[in-house]
């Protein structure tokens, strides 16, 4: 597949997944702080595209597998861009737990 298709592709998943998880979690953690995760997700899609995409494993347990890492790869970077806006926004909070907070809360 060449490189254009990919990021392509990558960012129209990542949209798609970005909306999914707003609908799903905004409400229980506030829609206003999803956004940074919403904006950021085109990037991710590619960051999690480029370098998933290129490991084509033959079996099918092998894709499932590097599926899954992709998808808690992209789930902990989406959390990370949450983390950071909500960083941005909070005062007096260590930044490294409130990112990596987020972040696996995410994965989690």
């Amino acid at each position: 597949m060449n490189l254009q298709r990919t990021v392509l592709l990558s960012v129209a998943s990542s949209m798609v997944w970005a909306l999914f998880v707003y609908e799903l979690a905004a409400p229980a953690m506030g829609p206003r702080s999803f956004w940074s995760g919403v904006l950021a997700s085109p990037l991710i899609g590619i960051v999690v595209g480029l370098t998933f995409g290129r490991l084509r494993l033959q079996s099918r347990v092998g894709r499932a597998l590097v599926s899954l890492l992709g998808l808690y790869t992209a789930a902990f970077l989406f959390g990370i861009a949450i983390g950071i806006a909500d960083l941005a926004t909070g005062a007096g909070r260590n930044p490294v737990e409130t990112v990596l907070q987020v972040g696996l809360a995410m994965v989690w």
